[in-house]
């Protein structure tokens, strides 16, 4: 009886598990200025003034494209490990950049860095 229901237990578990990770792969975060200022405000960063933010985390976000980052010229890293970005663009408004992490995402050259 024990063991019927530690199975029972582990086949819930892992079907709970299977339905978390396809919500979590249909919740992608669209980099926007938007979307971008409600993550700073959400994590009591500058949300008025986004030029005034020097780090953001954005790791794990599902992000496939990088844009929306026209507002942060002061931002000096940028974290966006462990997404699906493909190709490095979009960064050219952020000038004063100066550590960007991209470890494990989708990309195939190093073209887009200067």
């Amino acid at each position: 009886w024990p063991k019927q229901r530690l199975k029972r237990e582990r086949r819930e578990a892992l079907k709970w598990r299977t339905r978390g990770e396809a919500t979590r792969a249909n919740m992608a975060f669209e980099m926007s200025t938007e979307s971008l200022r409600k993550h700073c405000r959400k994590l009591n960063l500058y949300s008025s003034r986004l030029d005034l933010n020097e780090i953001l985390h954005l790791q794990c976000k599902g992000i496939t494209k990088i844009q929306g980052l026209e507002e942060f010229t002061g931002l000096t890293t940028l974290y966006l490990e462990s997404n699906a970005i493909s190709d490095i663009e979009g960064l050219e408004p952020v000038l004063k950049l100066t550590s960007l992490y991209l470890a494990k995402n989708f990309l195939s050259s190093t073209v887009g860095l200067s």
